[in-house]
């Protein structure tokens, strides 16, 4: 079999950067940083190298095509958009180099493969082509097939994974682009995902994204780190709503210079595939320990605070359980690099999941002593990472957001969640105290 190879490209600032070249032969897999790359970034694991686990270095990273480097897994093609593309004839066999080679174009974060950014639109100007906030409105998920059939490049569109139907877009004023190989960059661009009702789009599926609408204000005013609510849109269609997200790894500055966040999802930073079942405890641990042992800690600086990590980890543990929130994979919850820093990424994919008619269970999950059908013993969640944080201040921590979530239900009926979500048996609105008795 003959070697074939890609060029992974790097955003930093407002440029791409070709950073490294991922080789495929036979069932290998290798990865390389580029020697000007490397020798300017040399050593370092932030928003420059391609994953907190492959700093940027002379020498190559070798694996095999069975256990790929996970970074793949958060850009290649997946979820609602990889189906799409099936059905516009990709194979279901494809190849993971066939759809990074193809398809890598824009996804979420700072990196993209380079061969696949040559655009596909059938003439220049169709990459121009601008569509309606009404017309995403009133066609929903069908518009990505729509724009296609015109000639248009949507392969962008599709970046973000996922099994929701959801396209990226820019938005100015009343004016949509899916395709990002335009060239329209004014300073007032506002980049959006738009999401739609998974499943069979049934009233729960659309009664589930209308209060993933309103979550993200209750966790705002809770105090959370979340998608940003201004700009935040819940529209409704003919067919369904339509929930059009701010993207929090896009940063547009002033002059209309559009940077890019490094995204890297905790599957990647622990080096485990997609849809693998995790400890809490040993997630957490875990992560301190690559975080701490990083060059961004151990050479360039940076603070890491083990204590507040901790904390808002648990913390939005608890709301996973108090929302209904179930669906708490590795892949819905990310770390933000930026240059000698690491953190946690604003809360997103946030929604009551218990009521989603296919079923979606918790895939991170406490020791079994501590998570009993669905309920935690605070107490011993504390008790087990008092190394980490002192068991009182963890305690006092989830006290005070516990004072806070008594009157949840309440808040969110004033906010417009659906009743259907308000009443849902398996989420548990109606029994917040109970589940909060050893907190409150």
């Amino acid at each position: 079999m003959v070697m074939t190879k890609l060029t992974i490209q790097i955003k930093l600032g407002v440029n791409w950067h070709d950073a490294a070249t991922l080789s495929f032969e036979q069932d290998q897999m290798s990865l390389k940083y580029l020697e000007p790359y490397a020798l300017e970034h040399f050593g370092c694991d932030d928003n420059r190298a391609l994953s907190v686990n492959l700093p940027v270095t002379v020498f190559p990273y070798h694996t095999t095509t069975k256990k790929p480097f996970r970074f793949i897994d958060d850009i290649v093609l997946s979820g609602a958009g990889k189906r799409f593309w099936i059905a516009n004839g990709l194979s279901k066999g494809s190849s993971t180099y066939n759809t990074l080679h193809q398809f890598t174009c824009g996804p979420i974060g700072n990196i993209r493969v380079k061969e696949a950014c040559a655009s596909t639109c059938a003439d220049p100007l169709l990459c121009e082509t601008s569509f309606t906030v009404d017309d995403v409105v009133n066609k929903g998920w069908d518009l990505l097939d729509y724009a296609k059939k015109l000639g248009i490049d949507v392969r962008s569109a599709t970046g973000a994974g996922g099994e929701a139907p959801k396209y990226l877009l820019s938005k100015q004023g009343q004016l949509v682009w899916l395709s990002s190989f335009g060239t329209i960059k004014a300073a007032n661009s506002e980049h959006y995902l738009v999401k739609f009702p998974r499943g069979k789009q049934s009233a729960i599926d659309s009664d589930i994204l209308r209060a993933e609408f309103h979550y993200y204000h209750e966790l705002e005013a809770l105090g959370f780190n979340t998608i940003a609510t201004k700009g935040m849109m819940l529209l409704e269609g003919p067919k369904c709503p339509s929930l059009w997200l701010p993207r929090f790894d896009v940063v547009t500055a002033d002059d209309g210079g559009v940077t890019q966040r490094a995204i890297e999802s905790v599957y990647s930073v622990l080096q485990k595939p997609p849809g693998s079942l995790l400890d809490h405890e040993e997630t957490l641990r875990t992560l301190i320990q690559t975080i701490q042992s990083s060059f961004m800690v151990q050479e360039q600086g940076y603070q890491f605070d083990v204590e507040n990590f901790v904390i808002e980890w648990v913390k939005r543990d608890l709301t996973n359980i108090i929302f209904g929130n179930s669906d708490n994979h590795g892949r819905n919850i990310s770390l933000v690099r930026s240059q000698g820093k690491i953190m946690l990424a604003p809360i997103y994919d946030f929604a009551p999941m218990k009521a989603d008619p296919q079923g979606v269970v918790r895939t991170i999950t406490w020791h079994a002593n501590i998570e009993i059908g669905g309920n935690l013993n605070f107490l011993k969640i504390a008790e087990a990472l008092d190394d980490l944080v002192p068991t009182d201040r963890l305690l006092n921590e989830l006290g005070c957001l516990a004072e806070s979530l008594l009157s949840l239900r309440s808040r969110l009926e004033k906010r417009g969640v659906p009743a259907a979500i308000l009443n849902y048996p398996s989420i548990g609105l109606n029994f917040i105290e109970k589940k909060l008795q050893d907190l409150c």
